[in-house]
């Protein structure tokens, strides 16, 4: 298997490896939230917190992390990376989606394939968009060392996974005057450190204050 750099200079795909605040330490492939129809759909509706998007903020202030996730965005999207095409991830954990959001089943499919050339590592998805997850199903299997988050695109309000059997986890964001502090379960400075997310024997619900 080849490694991180050399299956970035063979595809043009970029991870992400200087994360910083409660990332710090965890590697990640992301596309952009730019380049996504649905994130910036979402952004416009009263209450949604993508209205409050960090990666947006954080893509439109850094001009080489917007383009490589542009580029991300193009590649992934396209066409299906074979398995025996990704690279080997030296890593305890990794996160898929820090800066988008699945796009088509074609990049879940790649999200797939990634997982299932490193099933020595521990994956995690986050998405408001499993309809992708679930095209991609009818054709695929989804890995075992892959945890996926259905994230509640609106705040205070939980995301309904039963229509999902293939969701691990649920992620909502709420107001601190509308859930008690001892409900919040994500809020670590260290995702490193923590790793509820990437653990399907955790707590099913994540919970985290509004920043």
């Amino acid at each position: 298997m080849i490694t991180m750099q050399q299956f970035e200079k063979k595809t043009g795909i970029r991870f992400n490896v200087n994360m910083s605040g409660k990332m710090e330490g965890v590697n990640c492939l992301s596309t952009s939230n730019l380049c996504n129809r649905f994130c910036e759909a979402r952004k416009s509706k009263e209450g949604c917190i993508c209205s409050k998007c960090f990666a947006d903020t954080t893509c439109k202030r850094y001009a080489a992390l917007n383009e490589n996730m542009r580029r991300n965005t193009e590649i992934l999207t396209a066409s299906v990376i074979p398995v025996k095409d990704w690279p080997l991830i030296n890593a305890a954990i990794f996160r898929l989606e820090s800066f988008g959001d699945l796009n088509n089943a074609i990049q879940c499919i790649n999200y797939f394939n990634l997982c299932k050339a490193n099933p020595h590592v521990r994956f995690a998805l986050w998405t408001k968009n499993p309809g992708f997850v679930k095209q991609a199903l009818q054709t695929e299997t989804k890995p075992a060392n892959l945890v996926i988050i259905l994230s509640s695109a609106m705040i205070d309000q939980p995301c309904d996974a039963t229509p999902f059997p293939f969701i691990d986890k649920t992620f909502t964001v709420y107001r601190k005057e509308s859930m008690p502090e001892s409900s919040i379960n994500c809020g670590s400075r260290s995702c490193l450190a923590c790793q509820r997310c990437y653990k399907k024997t955790t707590a099913k619900e994540i919970r985290e204050y509004l920043k």
